[in-house]
């Protein structure tokens, strides 16, 4: 898994893991050596040698093992609740005495706390003819409004989505009206899969004040299918649950 910077989920700042599309059971040391060999590539692309690669490799796997030990030792819904948050990392950083690295961390979680569906709605949409729809920036971002095949397609799949939704969520969901659709290049973990984000708006006489975007991501076999046993559920079943299980505070929309 990758590890995000910093998500906000009701206030509360928290390190979370992302790219769930391998979320299939296997031997645990496979993502212990995927962390070692991420963080060794991650050195490299920052422009570090190569005992700087190797020692974040072996820190990460001397961390792995130190918290593995902590986490034998407690009860297991605190395990299932344990979190990384900014204030943990914060503290990590000052140990190792290098203010600069603190700073960093103090700006990403500062920049991470605006981002919210108000901030998206500026970022991501422009206003034509009095309403908001997501800005046309080709080839990272097309609008699909005169593609009426691609538009039917999604919206069976949001119908279909919801009833994958607990009630409750569903209700929650229920004032937003879906008002435009795009098709959004994906990230290098997801490369071959399409991806739309869809602009929905509240019950709100002002449309601009109620925004909310749910990105529609197709899911493909796990690549690790071929070294071990098929998965139980279907491929988007798969990396739903995998998230599920791996996220203290899983996407409430998530399905």
């Amino acid at each position: 898994m990758l590890a995000t910077p910093f998500t906000f989920y009701r206030g509360a700042a928290a390190v979370m893991a992302q790219d769930f599309d391998e979320t299939l059971r296997g031997p645990w040391e496979w993502d212990v050596k995927r962390l070692a060999a991420s963080l060794a590539v991650a050195a490299g692309s920052a422009g570090m040698d190569d005992g700087a690669a190797r020692s974040a490799a072996e820190t990460s796997g001397c961390s792995y093992r130190r918290h593995v030990a902590e986490y034998a030792c407690m009860r297991s819904l605190e395990v299932w609740y344990a979190t990384v948050d900014v204030d943990m990392v914060e503290r990590l950083f000052a140990r190792q005495g290098r203010r600069s690295t603190v700073k960093i961390a103090r700006r990403v979680a500062r920049r991470a706390r605006l981002h919210d569906s108000i901030q998206a709605l500026s970022k991501l949409t422009e206003i034509v003819e009095g309403r908001h729809v997501i800005r046309h920036d080709p080839p990272l971002v097309c609008r699909l409004d005169d593609d009426p095949e691609v538009l039917a397609q999604v919206g069976a799949v949001v119908t279909r989505y919801l009833e994958t939704l607990t009630e409750e969520r569903r209700f929650l969901l229920h004032p937003y009206t879906p008002t435009d659709l795009a098709m959004k290049v994906v990230g290098f973990g997801s490369v071959g899969t399409r991806c739309f984000i869809g602009l929905f708006h509240g019950d709100g006489a002002d449309e601009g004040s109620d925004p909310l975007f749910l990105q529609v991501k197709e899911a493909l076999p796990s690549v690790l299918e071929p070294y071990l046993s098929p998965s139980l559920y279907s491929d988007g079943q798969r990396v739903v649950v995998g998230q599920r299980m791996m996220q203290a505070f899983p996407d409430m929309f998530l399905g």
